[in-house]
């Protein structure tokens, strides 16, 4: 049930007016009653809802964005809504009870909305409504930044921050309770982290949340076991004698070519002595 007031104007409506200049422009009106907080999804829908126990007689609907106060539509219980802005065509329904449904909305149509409406008994009220909208969150929407730090004994330290675009947005990790975990604003740091343990960044609106995880890249060197390395050592020591028999066996086949050629050569060159010369006689 909406309460009227006995004030002419409501402060919040007379100070709206006077913002945007035109506080001579719209009647002044008794408060229907708090403004009403009104969200919606881009591309979505929106309803700025009227609820009287009396007959509602018609509203008249304003936008007090922009120059100057835009009577953009009228609605009737019951009626079809009397679109008088172009720019609203096709974007508008009156509901039953004469409530205003915006559709396909934008960002555009955000702002302070008034409802002037009159009933049957010949009263009249001014309703403000805050119609925001908002975006649908998703996980590409989430950025989170891994940096990793590894000390000389693999502790591996890492500081996870998240960040989302889109306005109205809070920001929560999960797994923050583990032990070695600290979160600072949208910042996550974790202690001796470990790879089997994944963390995620959630991001939430008025009228949506999204979550995107974090695989933690740890890649530590392990030691090798002790029979691994008796097997190293082992395959080293088998090379190494491996290498020196081939070395020393070249080092013999080389000196052994070459004492062969020596002799040759010597056995050669003392036949050539024995040889006759031309005119000796035999």
């Amino acid at each position: 049930m909406w309460n009227f007031t006995l004030r002419c104007c409501s402060p919040e409506l007379s100070a709206i007016y006077r913002i945007l200049g035109h506080e001579h422009d719209i009647s002044c009106n008794t408060a229907c009653g708090l403004r009403i907080n009104v969200t919606g999804a881009k591309g979505g829908r929106a309803t700025l809802p009227v609820k009287f126990l009396e007959q509602i007689k018609e509203i008249t609907w304003i936008i007090l964005n922009g120059d100057k106060p835009n009577d953009f539509a009228t609605t009737k219980p019951n009626e079809p809504v009397d679109i008088q802005d172009n720019q609203y065509e096709g974007r508008l329904r009156s509901e039953t009870d004469a409530s205003l449904t915006l559709t396909y909305l934008t960002n555009q149509d955000q702002g302070i909305y008034s409802a002037n409406i009159h009933l049957r008994s010949n009263q009249i009220c001014d309703q403000l409504y805050h119609l925001q909208v908002y975006r649908n969150l998703s996980s590409e929407d989430i950025l989170i930044h891994p940096n990793v730090i590894h000390n000389e004994t693999c502790n591996v330290t890492v500081t996870l921050s998240c960040a989302v675009i889109g306005s109205d947005v809070t920001l929560s990790w999960n797994n923050t309770n583990s032990p070695g975990t600290e979160v600072t604003n949208h910042t996550l740091r974790v202690y001796n982290a470990s790879s089997d343990v994944t963390y995620s960044c959630t991001a939430r609106n008025p009228i949506s949340e999204a979550s995107r995880t974090a695989h933690i890249p740890v890649t530590c060197p392990t030691a090798p076991t002790t029979g691994n390395l008796a097997l190293a050592w082992l395959i080293a020591l088998v090379l190494i004698v491996a290498t020196v028999i081939v070395v020393v066996a070249v080092c013999c086949l080389c000196k052994r070519k070459k004492k062969d050629t020596r002799g040759h050569y010597r056995a050669h060159k003392g036949y050539k002595r024995r040889c006759p010369v031309q005119g000796e006689q035999s």
